[in-house]
């Protein structure tokens, strides 16, 4: 009689899954093919990301409230209405253009050779904890990295795709609906998201356009090719890596620009 219970309740839940209304819609931005948007139901705390053509699907219901948010965009909220759940939405995005802070280069000696210059700047190692004989801090987890948590019952082997030996039939009502999986993608995107934006703090387009040479229409797509190496998410946290990561990317521009066949 229990495992009939049981069989009922998952049929009855899988229904409840099948009945959920969505939220469906393109994006329409500059390289929205090239970017992924993360597209987040704060109210019920799902999420999803953009197809290469722009368009995504996400479950909701009147009054829910809807985040788009990406490094190269303004984040874009809204509330969800009858007509967003009746019609296709359309979404327009716009690029979000990071003011720099003014920078004094009275001091520096300067040639007039962009990457000779670049190379002769001191950079200096910011003390840590280590150094001064305290204990690193644990790392805090990001929003993407909680709900996984939560999603898979706490057991951090889960995040990495072990299967443990306990039971929990809210983590298994998670495996069942696909939820698991779409914040595993959903922290992916995210960890990759930060990656490319802490690049970018390293070093703004005009260093990637003039001393990496990379065509300006190609950055973007430059960087998310570099994110695919190892030594590039080494490189971009440690800052005593600097000259490396410049030695990095002119390596790596050589094979971008031959896979992308992009002429010199």
């Amino acid at each position: 009689m229990k495992h009939l219970l049981y069989i009922l309740f998952l049929f009855v839940v899988a229904f409840g899954f099948s009945q959920e209304q969505r939220f469906e819609g393109r994006i329409y931005a500059d390289s929205i093919g090239e970017i992924q948007v993360n597209i987040v139901n704060l109210t019920n705390h799902l999420g999803t990301t953009n197809s290469r053509n722009g368009e995504f699907s996400l479950p909701a219901k009147v009054g829910d409230s809807v985040i788009f948010s990406s490094v190269k965009y303004k984040v874009y909220r809204l509330r969800i209405t009858e007509e967003n759940l009746e019609k296709f939405t359309t979404i327009f995005l716009e690029n979000d253009v990071t003011e720099l802070e003014e920078v004094s280069i009275s001091d520096i000696d300067l040639t007039g050779n962009l990457k000779t210059d670049a190379n002769n700047i001191d950079t200096h190692k910011k003390l840590t904890n280590t150094d001064v004989g305290l204990p690193a801090p644990q790392p805090k987890l990001t929003q993407a990295e909680r709900r996984l948590l939560t999603a898979t019952g706490g057991e951090p082997q889960l995040m990495l795709g072990v299967l443990p030996t306990g039971f929990s039939l809210g983590r298994m009502l998670n495996q069942l609906s696909g939820r698991t999986n779409m914040l595993k993608r959903q922290l992916k995107y995210e960890r990759i998201e930060a990656n490319i934006k802490k690049a970018r703090e390293i070093h703004e387009d005009r260093y990637f356009i003039e001393i990496i040479e990379i065509p300006e229409d190609k950055v973007d797509d430059f960087l998310y090719y570099c994110n695919t190496f190892q030594l590039f998410k080494t490189y971009i946290v440690k800052e005593e890596e600097s000259l490396a990561l410049t030695q990095f990317y002119l390596e790596k521009a050589k094979s971008f620009k031959k896979e992308y066949q992009i002429d010199d």
